[in-house]
């Protein structure tokens, strides 16, 4: 993909300035490592830790649902103002990212999410739910996903996609480790328990790695061949004027639909075609497995082909992978249906360095923040529209048509973005 007009090119290997090198917390000479990599480190476990913990809501709806007598779709009501309530407020934490850093926003951030969970052990109303969901952990989760993406692709330029990508299969590992976790906890202790087991990690574990968390010294971007002016690009105003910024968004808005709907319904779909709670959740676990190598292969796929060409395609398919649920109801094909769509989903990875190369770093926090958001629309529309379509019907088939379409029309509007 050709690099945006308004974006000038980076200077070869040499031709920087010397007043152009980072501080010495950069310089070999300080440290052997480069401090990239720790922030790679720190924001692969924090978001292994919040999102592992989003994708166990899948795991509690049954339980929760026949224990209260709720619906599904009512009970899948709070993840849905959860996610758009998060999607809402990841527009301020990006903006609030983009200025003063996420050191501190990410390890309060934690503190908030964790203390939601706890709260919601405690519940014996629905009203309950819907506020400690979608008002502490909402918050909480907002200040996770952009600002720490934003900040990876600041200290890396070269190889951002990878670096993000391996930044992010913290999605995808969180759902192999913490949804089979609560699972085998709810078999043994009910559902209480392991709601308290991830709010107390969430509290402790994101504040003290929080702490990991650094800017670019001088507020540069240096990936140990090349650096670039953090302010290069365009201003949040100038960018949600473009068609490019709209298009991305509805990408994503669709992407964000069809991904939700299938990590919280996967496993209620297991269940209903006889699988046992435990063997359903090794579908999750599959998704998360293929995920988690997804998202380092996508990133350097990504690299190869072009971050929009790589979405383009895995879209299609993803949409194409609900097929296997229409058509079959063994658990083999449930499997397989894990193993492709978890690998595939992984290009969420790819968002924020498609910003970056269009939009620059200027406002990247607060751009990748409201795309986020608009993506969260969609996951927030997804979850509750399929419960209620098998409230109606008594099957997820109706809601596996509206996936297969979901994804052919996103890549439809991002082969129009490549089109400009």
């Amino acid at each position: 993909m050709a690099r945006p007009p308004h974006l000038n090119p980076l200077p070869r290997r040499g031709e920087e300035k010397e007043n152009t090198r980072p501080a010495d917390a950069l310089k070999k000479s300080s440290s052997k490592v480069y401090y990239g990599y720790v922030i790679v480190a720190a924001s692969f476990f924090i978001i292994t830790l919040a999102y592992g913990a989003e994708a166990s809501f899948g795991v509690f709806l049954k339980p929760m649902s026949g224990e209260f007598g709720w619906g599904r779709a009512e009970t899948s009501g709070p993840f849905a103002i959860y996610i758009g309530v998060s999607g809402f407020l990841t527009i301020i934490s990006g903006k609030l990212s983009d200025r003063f850093g996420p050191r501190k926003l990410v390890s309060l951030g934690g503190i908030v999410l964790g203390l939601g969970y706890l709260l919601m052990s405690q519940i014996d109303a629905l009203w309950q739910l819907y506020l400690f969901y979608t008002l502490l952990a909402a918050v909480g989760i907002s200040t996770i996903y952009v600002p720490l993406v934003t900040l990876i692709a600041r200290w890396f330029t070269r190889r951002r996609a990878l670096a993000c990508g391996i930044g992010t299969s913290g999605i995808p590992f969180g759902i192999v480790v913490i949804p089979p976790i609560a699972s085998w906890i709810i078999e043994s202790f009910q559902w209480r328990i392991p709601l308290m087991v991830i709010g107390g990690v969430l509290m402790v574990a994101i504040a003290l790695l929080g702490q990991l968390l650094r800017n670019i010294p001088e507020s540069r971007e240096h990936s140990g061949d090349r650096i670039q002016e953090s302010g290069e690009g365009m201003s949040f105003k100038k960018a949600i004027k473009s068609r490019q910024f709209w298009m991305i968004g509805c990408a994503f808005l669709l992407y964000g639909y069809f991904y939700e709907v299938a990590v919280v319904h996967i496993v209620p779909h297991a269940t209903d075609l006889g699988m046992a709670a435990v063997a359903a959740a090794v579908v999750l676990t599959l998704i998360g497995v293929t995920g988690t190598i997804g998202r380092i292969t996508l990133g350097f796929i990504g690299e190869k082909l072009g971050n929009l060409n790589t979405a383009l395609i895995s879209c299609i398919l993803m949409g194409f992978c609900f097929i296997l649920l229409l058509s079959g109801r063994g658990i083999w094909t449930l499997y397989t249906f894990a193993v492709i769509f978890g690998y595939l989903t992984s290009i969420g990875l790819l968002l924020v360095p498609i910003l970056a190369d269009y939009f620059g770093m200027k406002s990247l926090g607060v751009i990748s923040g409201a795309v986020f958001c608009l993506s969260n629309v969609g996951a927030a529309i997804g979850p509750p529209a399929a419960g209620g379509i098998f409230d109606i019907t008594g099957s997820y088939q109706l809601a596996f048509i509206s996936c297969i379409i979901a994804g052919l029309v996103a890549g439809v509007v991002i082969w129009l973005v490549k089109m400009k």
